[in-house]
């Protein structure tokens, strides 16, 4: 139970085959890897919450030191930038029912909407997106 428990000090050292890490950083880079097994995959999307210049060379040595051990963690990070057509084909399959997206909560375009709004994404306890509506005043 994340809300009474600290996943750093839970006893499942070495059980899992695959960690999708979706909130980056070093620390969930060290807690992430104790829980797996010889072997598994460890994927990021965030990365660390610093500069592009100074992330790439992080990240190469994550995968490097990695790869290098014998019966370690597989470690690979996804890096995306917005392309249309991409963006066109993820549009198409929403729209054909192939991608659910999961909304948390929405909040309104006010001062004390985007308040609440970047309390709830920093509270770490999101179980989907996370919505500012625009159009709502």
């Amino acid at each position: 139970n994340y809300k009474t428990e600290d996943v750093s000090m839970c006893q499942n050292a070495g059980q899992y085959d695959c960690i999708l890490d979706c909130v980056g950083g070093k620390d969930y880079w060290n807690i992430g890897t104790s829980l797996l097994k010889k072997g598994g995959n460890y994927m990021t999307l965030c990365c660390d919450n610093i500069a592009l210049g100074s992330m790439i060379p992080r990240l190469l040595f994550r995968r490097f030191i990695r790869g290098a051990l014998p019966m370690t963690a597989n470690y690979n990070f996804l890096l995306t930038k917005s392309v249309g057509a991409d963006l066109a084909v993820i549009n198409k399959m929403v729209d054909d029912g192939q991608v659910k997206v999961t909304i948390d909560s929405e909040y309104t375009n006010t001062t004390e909407g985007v308040n609440a709004m970047f309390k709830r994404l920093m509270s770490n306890r999101c179980k989907g997106k996370v919505v500012c509506n625009w159009a709502a005043e």
